[in-house]
């Protein structure tokens, strides 16, 4: 297409949609509107009144419960507050599992040790890594056989999977596994 051409074609699409905007004014202007009236007031002079449809909510209309917000009946309005009420957010953390006969309980799919928690995995073969987080919020990377300490007690990691990592804490043998993705 050459430049004219590109020209022609603007000018065409332009008249379109002016022809286009005048017929949706003319006919928003021709057709009738449907106004109901609540009250039994005369309507003014020169102004058409249809009432098509009884007003919601009255006993001519059964299919308005009074429960609808059309009606804005006590019902729905009660229903409202309760629904605005309920707290609709999730925790951003699970909750500490409960202490059983004293001890901390043991969730299968724990992702963390006195506060710290895996954080991530790398696994290659022959160079498995675990991520840590500390209580103070310190990351600790280590391979198998590497450890730190941990409120006084060594840590050393046994084994690195793709999902949970084994690690030797206090003489005892935990399996920490990766939190779920969100």
């Amino acid at each position: 297409m050459n430049m004219r051409q590109q020209k022609t074609a603007m000018w065409v699409a332009t008249a379109v949609l002016a022809v286009c905007a005048a017929g949706i004014v003319a006919a928003g202007l021709v057709m009738p509107v449907d106004v109901t009236v609540d009250s039994p007031k005369a309507p003014r002079p020169g102004v058409a009144v249809a009432t098509s449809q009884p007003a919601a909510g009255t006993a001519n209309n059964p299919s308005v419960s009074a429960s609808s917000p059309a009606s804005g009946g006590p019902k729905f309005f009660a229903r409202l507050s309760q629904l605005c009420a309920k707290d609709l957010r999730k925790p951003l953390f699970d909750p500490q599992p409960k202490l059983v006969n004293g001890t901390p309980g043991r969730r299968p799919n724990a992702s963390s040790l006195h506060s710290m928690r895996l954080i991530g995995t790398a696994n290659e073969p022959g160079h498995s890594m675990a991520v840590f987080r500390k209580p103070t919020g310190e990351i600790e990377v280590c391979r198998e056989g590497q450890g730190f300490k941990l409120q006084g007690n060594q840590v050393t990691v046994v084994a690195v999977d793709p999902n949970k990592v084994a690690v030797q804490y206090a003489g005892r043998r935990h399996e920490l596994f990766m939190p779920k993705k969100p």
